[in-house]
């Protein structure tokens, strides 16, 4: 059986790593919501599921910065408007064909700065995610590009007709006109189809989530398209249905 450690795990909000700031912890929970149901003359409480879930996704102990991770977090926090994100982290290593977790929709997020005497300041982060929470495989791990570049194919064994959804994480953008993330899906791993067409890149940090419906075909890869000379570091992971 496999094992991992701490040097495994990846965390990207918004087209931000937030291991910069040596956060401790990083949990996410999932939970199905259940309604209280116990009546009169039960001897034990009861409940029932509500077909609900509610997602979580916690990180602990990063070292409190003044700069970009601060602003972004403190700026969320305090929005009065939906908040849309995109979140993709990792516990096992960032490979191609490896699991991540997706997280997409409408979210609320608690930041906690802790201090204490004797101690680094510290902060805290909780989202609250309603909207999607889906477990895939790497495509694309995070690294930069300067050229045109396919993917390792990745066979997921046998094709499928519920579609599924792609997340593209980019977190630095230099020089280039734009950068274009594709996947693309074959029955055979030699012939190719687009399957999702990512928005084109033109600066970071960005994240996007893209659902598609229908067919996906056993194998799949992710596409790098770049105009310009320069560099892009992103991410791509991809969630069969």
């Amino acid at each position: 059986m496999a094992k991992f450690g701490s040097s495994s795990v990846f965390y990207l909000v918004d087209g931000r790593s937030l291991l910069g700031s040596k956060p401790k912890g990083l949990s996410y929970k999932i939970k199905a919501e259940h309604e209280e149901a116990t009546g009169l003359g039960d001897t034990i409480l009861h409940s029932l599921p509500t077909g609900i879930q509610s997602v979580d996704l916690v990180q602990t102990g990063a070292f409190f910065d003044t700069t970009n991770t601060h602003t972004y977090l403190s700026d969320v926090a305090d929005s009065p408007q939906e908040t849309l994100a995109v979140a993709c982290c990792g516990f096992g290593g960032n490979t191609i064909e490896l699991p991540f977790v997706g997280f997409g929709g409408v979210f609320k997020a608690e930041y906690d700065v802790i201090s204490q005497v004797g101690n680094l300041t510290k902060a805290n982060t909780k989202y609250g995610f309603n909207g999607s929470v889906e477990q895939g495989v790497i495509l694309y791990p995070l690294a930069a590009a300067t050229i045109d570049a396919n993917s390792t194919t990745v066979d997921q064994s046998a094709g499928t007709t519920a579609g599924g959804a792609g997340y593209v994480q980019c977190t630095a953008f230099s020089g280039l006109t734009n950068v274009i993330y594709t996947i693309e899906h074959s029955t055979d791993g030699a012939s190719w189809s687009t399957l999702i067409t990512f928005s084109t890149i033109t600066s970071a940090p960005t994240a996007e989530r893209v659902a598609v419906s229908g067919t996906v075909n056993r194998y799949v890869r992710a596409v790098v398209n770049v105009t310009g000379t320069g560099s892009a570091t992103a991410f791509v992971g991809f969630k069969r249905n």
